[in-house]
């Protein structure tokens, strides 16, 4: 195989992604890892996620998104990789092998950010505006700030599972509206 653009941005968007889900105290793991399990997910160039991840209406990327957090779950209890998380079900927090909801989430909407939304397309491509952005703690203080609503100082990005993640991305999709909601990025002050 040679050496693309497209290779290099899917080298590049693995490292970024498992650098930033990678670094929570409640699922450390090393960028190889998250990399050989997005490669799983997307295959060695990331040919996978440019072919499958656009889609035409918010509904059908929240579906495919589900099913590509769930691959890399799965994934990620391989003993190989030797990933432990704490996850919260909305009362107590439990150890699970392999990655979080959240955890899951974050590495696969990071991906995305630096392939998608950073990768050379632009406001005319309307299928990036369903993408959702990568959540932490920096985006949720942000938005409790702006908005006092307590949602966003009910979870920790690195515990939620599906069900929490949908309440968050619910509190997302209230505030961006029709802005896409990478937009919500805005009040991410990790960028300030």
């Amino acid at each position: 195989m040679s050496f693309t653009i497209e290779k290099n941005r899917h080298i590049f968007a693995c490292w970024a992604a498992s650098r930033a889900a990678g670094v929570s105290p409640l699922c450390r793991f090393k960028v190889e890892k998250g990399k050989e399990i997005l490669d799983k997910v997307f295959g060695e160039d990331g040919q996978k996620a440019l072919d499958d991840s656009l889609k035409n209406n918010q509904k059908d990327f929240d579906s495919y998104h589900n099913e590509i957090i769930n691959k890399v779950q799965t994934e990620s209890k391989i003993k190989k990789y030797k990933i432990k998380s704490i996850e919260n079900d909305g009362e107590n927090d439990q150890t699970i092998d392999g990655m979080s909801y959240g955890v899951a989430a974050k590495l696969i909407n990071l991906y995305f950010k630096v392939i998608f939304i950073c990768g050379n397309y632009n406001d005319n491509n309307k299928g990036i505006n369903y993408f959702h952005p990568p959540i932490d703690s920096l985006l949720f203080d942000s938005l409790y700030k702006e908005t006092k609503n307590t949602i966003w100082k009910k979870y920790k990005w690195s515990k939620m599972d599906f069900n929490a993640y949908q309440k968050i991305i619910g509190g997302i999709k209230e505030i961006t509206k029709n802005d896409g909601l990478w937009s919500i990025e805005e009040y991410w002050e990790g960028h300030q």
